[in-house]
């Protein structure tokens, strides 16, 4: 295997890191005919029809949700999934509503999972999901008697109305209420779904005193291989210690935060044929904010002093190109919708065209509120936002020469 060499003198996270990186290459049994996207169809961005006369139309209605990370937004291919926890109040229970193309929903809710098991009171914390090649695959955190926190994983069919019993992946570590760090999801576009979760803080292995810790695991599929007892770990630990994970051109992009020396982000591009490793060290004193898969490689945005980065990564984890200051826009060209982030003279564009979801770190602000998930469906822009203890959907579309994207649904 052929390893880039990482800028960062972070060598306990770089070398557990790393050594995953070799483990997880033996692990992705990946068909060799990967598609050069992210859990989305290799439609050239040209392919889309023209832009849509406006029309108002409906969308989901809000819900409750228990707390802003306990929900997820997927594209499933043809259309989306939403999935949500209702609060203990309301029951607790995990549902996934399948939504249309234009965030309309369609079917009833199903019940991913309830408190039935347990005799305390089970709240749902943070939600993470994706899906791709007809698979759909969601995690969440449980929080019991606001002691005891537990991660869990379930997988189904992309119609998300029938799911397999949930697997219980151990204890995870406390976070702030209402933040996300704890869990990332990919999917491959072949199916392979694959869960980044954050256990239980423990002692280190490479070094002593305690290490944030953190374990990669395929759901719905067994394992092609052992991994023995490598742990991956962070010595001192930032927030979102997990922000993100894609899949896109046959790589499988993931990335962790760490603060042993001011916080930065360092993103493992993994790829199994040819066998690959590299890290991407993000700049320092920056968190992260997620990572978007592109057509050639991946965007990882930053959250800096001086406002947002978003650096271009290749499919062999060379940074291509960085913006400072970056400002976030949207643009309707021809009929085609594209996301824009512009800064210091040059523009990175990411044409939507094909289904895609993690969208949100990407969007400008204005419609992706704190705390977002969207997703592009093929026809919308369907963002899910929670405000005030709801959860809210909203649709964004070309239409009729616009310039950019604007919003069409009927909801609040």
């Amino acid at each position: 295997m052929n390893e880039a060499q990482p800028s960062s003198r972070n060598a306990g996270l770089h070398s557990r890191a790393m050594g995953s990186a070799r483990a997880w290459c033996s692990i992705f049994a990946m068909s060799a005919a990967l598609a050069a996207c992210s859990g989305r169809c290799s439609k050239a961005p040209g392919a889309a029809g023209p832009a849509a006369p406006f029309r108002l139309g409906p969308i989901a209605a809000p819900h409750a949700v228990a707390s802003p990370a306990a929900f997820d937004l997927v594209a499933t291919g043809d259309g989306a999934v939403l999935f949500f926890a209702a609060p203990d109040s309301q029951g607790g229970v995990l549902r996934a509503v399948s939504l249309d193309p234009r965030g309309a929903t369609r079917g009833r809710e199903t019940v991913v999972a309830d408190r039935a098991a347990s005799a305390t009171p089970l709240q749902v914390t943070e939600v993470v999901a994706a899906s791709a090649g007809g698979r759909l695959g969601v995690a969440w955190v449980t929080n019991e008697a606001n002691v005891q926190t537990e991660v869990h994983a379930t997988y189904g069919g992309a119609d998300a109305l029938v799911f397999a019993p949930a697997l219980s992946l151990g204890s995870s570590a406390a976070i702030a209420p209402g933040a996300r760090g704890r869990l990332a999801m990919s999917a491959s576009e072949d199916g392979v779904l694959t869960l980044t979760y954050r256990e239980s803080d423990g002692a280190c292995e490479s070094e002593s005193g305690t290490c944030a810790r953190y374990q990669h695991r395929r759901i719905g599929r067994p394992e092609a291989a052992a991994r023995g007892s490598e742990n991956n770990e962070v010595r001192v630990p930032c927030e979102p210690l997990l922000p993100g994970s894609v899949w896109t051109a046959g790589v499988w992009f993931t990335a962790v935060c760490s603060a042993a020396a001011g916080a930065r982000s360092h993103v493992f591009a993994i790829r199994q044929e040819p066998s690959y490793a590299a890290v991407y060290d993000g700049p320092q004193g920056c968190l992260p904010v997620g990572l978007v898969a592109l057509a050639d490689g991946a965007a990882s945005v930053t959250a800096c002093a001086e406002g947002r980065q978003v650096a271009r990564l290749a499919t062999d984890g060379r940074a291509t190109e960085s913006i400072t200051r970056a400002t976030f826009t949207t643009a309707c060209a021809g009929g085609h919708a594209e996301l824009r982030a512009t800064g210091d003279s040059r523009t990175i564009v990411h044409p939507l065209s094909a289904p895609q979801s993690r969208l949100e770190a990407l969007l400008p602000p204005s419609i992706a509120l704190p705390g977002s998930r969207a997703v592009w469906t093929g026809e919308a822009l369907l963002v899910a936002s929670p405000q005030g203890g709801d959860l809210f959907l909203r649709r964004y579309a070309c239409h009729d020469g616009a310039p950019e994207l604007a919003r069409d649904d009927d909801g609040p």
